[in-house]
């Protein structure tokens, strides 16, 4: 068997996938009593004012699934579902440096989205992917607590 290659972006692990709902109930729903996914994160009300956006986070033997639903109908997920359906916005990997995985993503020609976003303890960026509107981002996370002001269990 071939030995697997070595990550000179440092990734860690998929940290989640971040779905993007018009119901985010349903989504609670169905993560909670279909798929046996515990809710263990919750978006802040100062990160649903600054974002526009509401999210929940579920967790299945440490696989995570974010859900985001537009709050305001500028919000980037209301951006989001105008030109999709219900789905995937962003695939997350976490990664030992925002620095190093930059550098190394930059050096291969990636598409940035943005800059480096968040604040020290949880920071990303973006780049595009070959899913079309699908984002991929890099997170490095220390700790326990997100961005948004909640604790991750």
């Amino acid at each position: 068997m071939a030995q697997a290659k070595g990550s000179g972006l440092g990734i860690r692990c998929l940290d989640h996938i971040d779905f993007v709902v018009r119901d985010l109930e349903r989504s609670r729903q169905f993560y909670a009593q279909r798929m046996d996914f515990s809710t263990v994160a919750g978006s802040s009300p100062a990160y649903e004012r600054e974002t526009g956006e509401k999210a929940l986070v579920f967790d299945a033997a440490r696989v995570r699934v974010q859900c985001t639903t537009p709050l305001a109908k500028d919000s980037r997920a209301a951006k989001f579902l105008k030109a999709h359906p219900d789905g995937i916005r962003a695939v997350t990997f976490r990664v030992d440096s925002v620095d190093a995985a930059r550098k190394t993503l930059e050096s291969r020609g990636a598409n940035f989205l943005g800059e480096v976003e968040g604040k020290p303890g949880y920071q990303w960026f973006s780049i595009a992917s070959p899913l079309g509107d699908v984002e991929y981002r890099f997170l490095e996370k220390a700790g326990a607590t997100s961005i948004n002001g909640t604790t991750n269990t």
